[in-house]
């Protein structure tokens, strides 16, 4: 049965199975409160996961309501977010960075006193630390730890108040990366994706007047794949949307759908949290007109075995149309069960000419950690394919060297980027000679790039056949030609640095 945007007078769970039109009963539901008065255009407020989720239903949107030209507000909740910090934030001019400057910023801090010889750390885990602080890996790494906390609303302050109170060093260490990442982000004026929401919710709670204006202005809140929500969301929904005033909120979702816990989802939040915090009321969507019943029941036998205690859903697929059977393959490792699905692929096309790569996905959890054995064997059977997604660039080190080289060319000020270039295993200078620059430039308010212009002055003067000025010239005793003004040869300088390292 549809629902019905007038028999809905507060929140609303909706519990939806796969391909059950979870995207068409929210859409239906916009259009309802539109036509018949209960909300105009701009007093409904739509929240999802992703860009093209949200690009979907805006215009599915537009086509129900061509008749209607009122301001949409259907967006991701980071883009949200964004638009609340860029039109009521007090600092407006924060720059967003993406997941490779995110990167970069981080492998600075890992190169920098938090994460060498004098953080104080015991000569074990100092050596620990010393040998994963400069891999590609240990940086992703200390990434998602950081966006964990973020998406739990764990501040670097109280994370090293509790590990200081004895969770053990390497907690410690954590915090310590944590709080000099995030430091390092406010003193440069950055935000990183995760900021965007616990910065939101920061405005709004200390915001009264914005927070009441909001509260008043979204007489409706739909909210998609709420499976998907972690700790910070549902706090900024709380904030919007307070459980007490009985708004009318609409959450839909599965909890069976939810496979971004490694990202910090909490799908109980569907399943427990928001009856807890809202009230019971729930609908559900069972009609499957996507999947084959094969693979409904397919999908029902494995939560059933994995979840024990889960209350059985018996999806019912409407379609006449049969599937076939669902394979399961079982491989010693990794690399094996890439080559199987190359050649399950090449196998498939050869057998039926008409399917086109175009026809095949690989699913990973995440191309970053998983997709480098899938891309050898698609390559080894010369099938062509396409990694979607940042992650499988940015793991390259030669593409991360360049970027950060160029992007210090475009702005020699961003002293981050040239660190990146300076740290990266291409390059070859120690972590002890960056944090020895990075010190030097900072102790008199200079871009990094000014530390490295001297550095190269001082080793031109040492040894001109050995360490040619790129700028041209020879390094007498006074300044080179066309070399910077503070750029003299000094001893103590290169004594400073620690030349031996260089």
């Amino acid at each position: 049965m549809p629902l019905d945007i007038q028999e809905i007078n507060g929140p609303l769970r909706v519990l939806a199975g796969p391909g059950t039109g979870k995207t068409h009963a929210l859409v239906d539901l916009y259009e309802q409160a539109v036509r018949r008065g209960v909300a105009a255009r701009d007093q409904i407020l739509v929240l999802t996961f992703s860009t093209g989720a949200a690009g979907e239903i805006a215009r599915r949107i537009d086509e129900r309501l061509r008749d209607d030209y009122g301001e949409a507000w259907i967006s991701t909740f980071h883009s949200f977010c964004a638009r609340l910090l860029r039109e009521h934030a007090p600092d407006r001019e924060r720059l967003l960075l993406n997941g490779f400057q995110e990167w970069i910023v981080m492998r600075t801090v890992l190169a920098g006193p938090d994460a060498g010889p004098d953080a104080g750390l015991d000569a074990e885990l100092l050596g620990s630390l010393d040998r994963v602080r400069r891999s590609e890996a240990f940086a992703h790494d200390v990434l998602a730890f950081v966006a964990l906390m973020k998406q739990n609303l764990v501040h670097p302050a109280a994370l090293l108040l509790a590990a200081e109170a004895g969770a053990g060093e390497r907690l410690q260490v954590l915090a310590r990366l944590y709080q000099a990442y995030q430091q390092r982000m406010v003193d440069a004026r950055l935000l990183d994706f995760r900021d965007l929401i616990s910065s939101a919710i920061e405005l709004l709670q200390s915001s009264p007047l914005l927070r009441d204006a909001l509260r008043s202005k979204f007489r409706l809140v739909l909210v998609d794949e709420f499976q998907d929500v972690d700790p910070a969301q549902f706090e900024l929904l709380r904030l919007l949307a307070p459980p007490e005033s009985r708004p009318r909120l609409v959450v839909v979702g599965d909890p069976d759908q939810s496979i971004y816990g490694f990202r910090g989802t909490v799908p109980r939040l569907l399943s427990h949290d928001f009856a807890a915090a809202y009230g019971t009321e729930t609908r559900l969507l069972d009609d499957c007109r996507r999947c084959s019943q094969e693979a409904l029941d397919a999908g029902e036998r494995l939560l059933a075995a994995t979840q024990p205690g889960r209350a059985p859903r018996m999806l019912r697929a409407t379609s006449a149309t049969g599937g076939s059977a669902v394979v399961v393959a079982r491989e010693s490792d990794a690399v094996d069960e890439a080559h199987f699905c190359a050649r399950e692929i090449k196998r498939l096309r050869s057998e039926w000419p008409d399917l086109k790569l175009t026809d095949f996905a690989i699913v990973l959890r995440s191309t970053t950690a998983l997709g480098a054995p899938f891309e050898e064997a698609l390559r080894a059977l010369g099938l062509p394919y396409e990694v979607r997604g940042w992650g499988a660039t940015a793991r390259n080190e030669v593409v991360r060297f360049l970027v950060g080289y160029l992007e210090s060319l475009r702005r020699p000020d961003d002293s981050d980027a040239l660190e990146s270039a300076l740290a990266s295993s291409l390059c070859g200078v120690g972590p002890r000679t960056i944090s020895r620059l990075r010190a030097y430039a900072r102790e008199r308010s200079r871009p990094l790039k000014k530390a490295v212009d001297r550095v190269m002055y001082s080793l031109a003067a040492r040894d001109p056949e050995r360490y040619p000025l790129p700028w041209g010239g020879d390094a007498p005793a006074g300044r080179a030609e066309g070399a910077p003004q503070e750029a003299r040869p000094e001893a103590d300088f290169m004594a400073f640095l620690g030349a031996e390292e260089l």
